[in-house]
């Protein structure tokens, strides 16, 4: 582990806002190296000099990079029982007063985790996706705040927005990741993850790393006892109107005309009728009013009116162009239902008016 991983790790974890000290604290010993903030852990082999012999220490997470990142190598990390940690090279030597080990929290350390499936890298690359469509309200809504694997799909929903990717059959079961360990898993460098579990406590572990989370739900016996994921499957629509639209073009018109209208989260009207995409939109208040129209591909003469919130529509046009996607397919029941694309993404309709010229 390097001093940027460090750093990266450092950022995932933030501040703790418990008012405990300790958890702003890293765990250290010459083989491995701890960050826990009570719900989300991590155990990572370090490669650090770190003398072989010396006792474990706690010491403050910022004190430990700051010095790590301003030391000339070669250099030697030492502790003592005294919990003292000691950084020190051929011109200088720092010494830095650390807490006890027996005050630092690795309880999860000591459950035994049953396994469940293996994450490939490539599958932890549609989870970090997967993560950026999940919910931001951790109380009201916390299952929808986590990565499901619903058991051979990804998937991920704030209530607007339903990501879905087919991925190769996991379990019978659907489980919940935290979209925090997700980042962490990121920091491997596409390695693949074991998961596993203990009633409410999680792990996904490679060679170089083992992290843990907690989740609103519990196993037992290939069951879940609390902390269902929603029934996804129930709200994608079967469609047969589509339509296939140019992922660029589309971006280009709707910041051309959320720029005009001077609000970039404004709802749009967007209008498909033969070979034209019209998108429209207008701010009441400054009586401003903007449009654009692109060409698409409508194979099956589809006609219909939609509203939609500028952000959600270009989450998701985004995604597909980060892909390399240069135009996708576009489905639709009517102007009520979802509207899915390219077999992956869902996107609740707004409701809107017509807008008279």
């Amino acid at each position: 582990m390097n001093l940027k991983t460090l750093k990266a790790i450092r950022n995932i974890f933030g501040r703790n806002n418990k008012k405990l000290p300790v958890l702003d604290c890293l765990y250290i010993d010459s083989q491995f190296l701890y960050f826990t903030h009570l719900d989300l852990s991590i155990r990572i082999k370090h490669y650090f000099p770190f003398k072989e012999g010396s006792p474990a220490i706690v010491i403050n997470a910022v004190n430990f990079i700051a010095r790590i990142a301003t030391i000339k190598a070669p250099y030697l990390i030492n502790s003592d029982e005294a919990d003292n940690i000691t950084f020190e090279n051929s011109a200088s030597v720092t010494k830095i007063k650390g807490l006890h080990p027996a005050e630092y929290p690795l309880d999860f350390l000591k459950q035994e985790y049953k396994e469940l499936f293996t994450l490939s890298g490539s599958e932890i690359r549609l989870m970090n996706i997967a993560k950026e469509f999940t919910a931001d309200d951790d109380d009201f809504r916390p299952v929808m705040s986590m990565v499901c694997i619903a058991k051979d799909h990804i998937v991920s929903s704030d209530a607007h927005k339903l990501y879905y990717r087919q991925i190769k059959r996991k379990s019978e079961i659907d489980v919940l990741i935290d979209k925090r360990a997700i980042r962490l898993m990121m920091l491997s460098g596409g390695s693949s993850f074991v998961v596993s579990c203990h009633n409410s406590k999680f792990c996904a572990e490679s060679d170089d790393m083992t992290i843990y989370w907690n989740s609103e739900q519990s196993i037992a016996n290939n069951l879940i006892s609390s902390g269902n994921y929603p029934n996804w499957k129930s709200v994608v629509p079967k469609t047969e109107k589509q339509v296939i639209i140019p992922v660029s073009e589309i971006m280009q018109a709707i910041k051309a005309v959320s720029f005009a209208i001077n609000n970039v989260s404004h709802l749009l009207r967007c209008e498909i009728k033969g070979d034209i995409l019209t998108i429209e939109g207008r701010d009441i208040d400054f009586e401003m009013y903007a449009s654009e129209k692109i060409s698409i591909l409508n194979p099956g003469n589809v006609e219909i009116k939609y509203g939609v919130k500028a952000d959600f529509i270009m989450q998701i046009l985004k995604m597909f162009k980060d892909e390399g996607r240069p135009q996708i397919t576009m489905g639709f029941t009517d102007e009520t239902h979802a509207f899915i694309f390219a077999d992956a993404m869902l996107l609740m309709p707004m409701m809107i008016s017509d807008y008279n010229n």
